[in-house]
């Protein structure tokens, strides 16, 4: 017992303070997105609900003579959201085999949690990768996505119902493309239907004096597409460049980039001074070290959480595009 004991204290120091953090860096830069918004993830303190102060004003505001009274009627709309607390967790399990035959050996044993480390990092990044942009509703477990914060543009998000009246305010913006709209459509310059008009529509309806998207993320196909225009139009080479691995191009200042996630035919237009991450203080990727399963299995087993949401305080600034089509290439 005393060989575990030594055995266990030394994997969870190196996992600790060698595997887990290189995990999450990981699972931060996994995609553009992630490495933009989970990279200023904000702390909150506990309660029933995470609490998103909405950034939308509607006060009355008048001009006054000198002697006019000052009126107070404040509008009665929604000042924050709630969103739910969501879960994500991830085990790392050795079998007492594992550990006292199969990998008999302290370098051997280091070697194979390394490597299951590196399988939760990628299970990890996919819990978040298609998180953020599957192309249906969240189920009850999971926090709310780009889907029922966008897609669904009168869905109700963070418990504001967007389909009355009173609270159109909370409604994004989808553009979806007709089913007439062919590939040959997207890439002729004058086209209604021009990618370039496509893009130059969408950003337009989020636009808001200073207010723009500050972000638009699409699929390998649509990228390449618009990347196409640029080239052809001799903007190539000033519209390209790299930050921190990913290749991006831009419109009016606006980074685009490939995400393997986004739904086939998507492009979103984000606003990201409204989209967050929240996470709880204690539970931003906490590793628990690994003990004895209480199962009555011979297993040992370690975890890492993540308590939080992923919160809107602005639907309106937030858009997508749907329905665009594809390149006719296809791989044989």
């Amino acid at each position: 017992m005393a060989t575990i004991t030594r055995t266990l204290d030394t994997l969870n120091a190196v996992t600790r303070d060698h595997l887990i953090p290189s995990l999450v860096n990981q699972v931060i830069y996994s995609n553009y997105l992630a490495k933009r918004l989970l990279g200023k993830s904000k702390p909150t303190s506990g309660g029933e609900k995470i609490k998103q102060p909405l950034e939308y004003g509607e006060e009355d505001i008048a001009w006054l003579s000198e002697y006019d009274a000052v009126t107070y009627a404040p509008k009665e709309i929604a000042t924050s959201a709630f969103y739910d607390w969501k879960w994500l967790n991830g085990t790392i399990a050795l079998s007492e085999m594992d550990m006292k035959i199969k990998n008999a050996g302290k370098e051997a044993l280091l070697d194979l949690v390394e490597v299951k480390s590196k399988n939760l990092s990628r299970r990890f990044k996919r819990g978040f990768g298609q998180l953020l942009f599957k192309d249906s509703a969240s189920s009850a477990n999971e926090p709310a996505t780009l889907y029922d914060i966008i897609t669904a543009t009168t869905g109700t998000v963070g418990g504001i119902d967007a389909s009355t009246t009173a609270n159109a305010w909370w409604k994004s913006k989808k553009l979806a493309i007709g089913g007439g709209v062919t590939y040959a459509s997207l890439t002729t310059v004058g086209n209604d239907n021009y990618i370039e008009n496509i893009v130059r529509f969408m950003y337009g309806k989020l636009t808001n004096d200073v207010e723009h998207p500050t972000m638009i993320v699409t699929t390998q196909d649509i990228f390449d597409t618009y990347e196409r225009m640029l080239h052809t139009q001799n903007r190539y080479e000033d519209k390209r460049k790299v930050d921190g691995g990913f290749e991006l191009l831009s419109f009016r200042g606006a980074n685009m980039v490939v995400d393997t996630h986004v739904p086939a035919g998507q492009m979103y237009f984000l606003n990201e001074n409204y989209l967050h991450f929240r996470h709880h203080p204690d539970s931003n990727f906490k590793f628990t070290p690994f003990r004895r399963a209480t199962t009555g299995q011979h297993v040992f087993v370690a975890e890492l959480d993540w308590h939080g949401a992923f919160t809107c305080s602005n639907r309106a600034y937030q858009g997508v595009v749907t329905g665009i089509p594809a390149n006719a290439l296809s791989l044989s």
